[in-house]
């Protein structure tokens, strides 16, 4: 595993070979080498099966399906705007977007230990990774309490300890995120220039 700082790393040459686009997460998997993370727990779903975080029930599955591209579509742009903008309305519009998103877990959970019921899956992994970092944003769990749960049985998990970053990373990441825009600007700026 190859850790990069996000703040110019990405666009130098080496790793620009790798993803062309100059973002992170990628995985290269001998020679073969894949971008965007959607993609990436796809291939390692199929190439490397056990354990299994993909229920093979239609219903089930389109659930996981649904909560991955609401987390991608929903979340992810909500969580930016939290970070990123001041603008009085957009945040609350962000707001809403968060709250719809964990009204719609909360209904998912129904009373079990993960979204699908009894075994964790994607929907977890994706959704779950990025819900935990929403008090760093502000955004309390406490009208949510099956989410709220579903949290913190998950960061218990081993190996979600074993991957989760400290506060001070998180903090850091924060930051970076904020001037992230001005950064890419300015890398792809030099880029178009050195050709």
């Amino acid at each position: 595993m190859i850790e990069l700082a996000l703040d110019g790393d990405q666009w130098q040459p080496k790793f620009l070979t790798i993803n062309p686009f100059g973002r992170v997460p990628v995985l290269v998997d001998d020679d073969f080498t894949i971008f965007e993370s959607s993609s990436i727990l796809d291939y390692l779903e199929l190439q490397y099966p056990t354990p299994c975080f993909l229920p093979t029930d239609t219903k089930t599955l389109t659930v996981v399906r649904m909560v991955e591209m609401l987390t991608l579509h929903e979340l992810i742009p909500a969580m930016l705007t939290l970070i990123r903008v001041t603008n009085k309305n957009a945040i609350e519009q962000a707001n809403q977007q968060i709250t719809a998103m964990l009204n719609f877990l909360e209904q998912q959970l129904n009373n079990s230990l993960y979204i699908t019921g009894d075994q964790i899956s994607l929907a977890e992994i994706v959704a779950g990774s990025l819900i935990i970092w929403l008090p760093y944003l502000n955004v309390t769990l406490s009208s949510h309490p099956k989410v709220e749960l579903w949290c913190n049985q998950l960061m218990q998990r081993p190996a979600w300890q074993e991957t989760q970053a400290s506060p001070r990373i998180v903090q850091d990441w924060l930051r970076r995120i904020q001037k992230l825009p001005k950064i890419r600007e300015r890398q792809w700026k030099q880029i178009r220039e050195a050709n």
